[in-house]
């Protein structure tokens, strides 16, 4: 049913499953405190229903405005990705050592995608098995993480909220054709009670991940 069971390397969820090995799955489950297995699994469906839901989210001019702004002034990380892994999770569990706009990265997600993020984060814990509190922490770690990704595929240029729109756009198209439009699009559907599964689409994620 699928039409393409690969990911372009050349899009965000190309960029993140190749930098997320199993050292860094293993950094997240740590942080969850479940099993490696579980945490591959709920990234896996997380990250493409995260984009999914980005897309929809930056429909709202406002919204693709904000997302934007954060964009340009994502600072670039140095060091490993790991490294950047480390970082997000001190500010998570401990509050932020860091600048005002670095604390709000991990809030940034949540806020932005809305109600949609609530779909989301529904139908990853339905597919992992991991509790509503779990996911939305998981979502705190991969939201500056795609934010960062973004920010990386855009460097060097200014990018306005169109820019981004056509970028999520983008991304949203990929995925459709990888795992088609229905089984994307029914998660966000205004009659469905978000407990989708995601499995077939994160089993997939999860083989490309290093």
């Amino acid at each position: 049913h699928y039409h393409n069971r690969g990911i372009s390397m050349a899009s965000l969820l190309g960029e993140l499953t190749s930098q997320l090995n199993s050292e860094s799955v293993a950094q997240i489950a740590k942080q969850l405190g479940v099993d490696p297995d579980v945490a591959k699994k709920a990234v896996g469906a997380a990250l493409p229903a995260v984009i999914s839901g980005l897309s929809l989210a930056a429909e709202d001019p406002q919204k693709r405005e904000r997302l934007a702004k954060v964009v340009n002034e994502h600072e670039a990380h140095e060091g490993s990705f790991l490294d950047q892994l480390a970082e997000i999770f001190n500010r998570v569990t401990h509050g932020s050592s860091g600048s005002e706009q670095q604390a709000n990265l991990s809030e940034i997600l949540p806020d932005i995608l809305g109600d949609h993020g609530k779909r989301v984060e529904r139908s990853v814990s339905h597919t992992s098995g991991l509790s509503m509190e779990m996911v939305q922490r998981l979502m705190k770690y991969l939201g500056p993480l795609l934010l960062g990704v973004i920010a990386k595929q855009m460097s060097g240029k200014h990018v306005d909220a169109d820019a981004v729109n056509q970028q999520l756009t983008h991304e949203q198209q990929q995925i459709e054709q990888s795992w088609g439009k229905a089984i994307v699009g029914r998660m966000f559907d205004q009659d469905h009670d978000g407990d989708f599964d995601l499995s077939d689409i994160a089993a997939v994620v999860m083989k490309q991940m290093g």
